[in-house]
């Protein structure tokens, strides 16, 4: 299965992870899952206390990286260590600002 996400250099997004076995049923994690990001040049990460969930920011570079979250989960009496990835795709925001300034009334004389 295929995860991807787009948004533009002004933006950030929340992400929130879940293991499961192959019925759907949630897993027990020895420890807390690590996320990390491919090109930290155009993305952060702000992982929450637990690892299942994080704020993806961008940096206001553009371009396209992945981010991996990475865990050992309990299955039985045996570790099993698994990792799964999301590419992100930042975007130009597009806002362009326009602003005047004014100088100080004078005479037309």
């Amino acid at each position: 299965m295929s995860f991807e996400t787009t948004f533009n250099n002004l933006q950030l997004i929340d992400v929130e992870v879940s293991f499961t076995d192959s019925l759907g049923q949630p897993v027990s994690l020895f420890g807390i899952p690590a996320w990390e990001a491919a090109d930290p040049t155009l993305v952060s990460l702000s992982v929450a206390d637990d690892g299942l969930s994080a704020v993806v920011r961008s940096t206001g570079a553009i371009g396209v990286t992945h981010v991996t979250v990475s865990a050992t989960a309990t299955l039985g009496n045996i570790g099993v260590d698994i990792a799964s990835a999301f590419d992100v795709t930042v975007e130009a925001s597009g806002a362009v600002l326009v602003t005047f300034s004014f100088s100080q009334p004078r005479s037309r004389s």
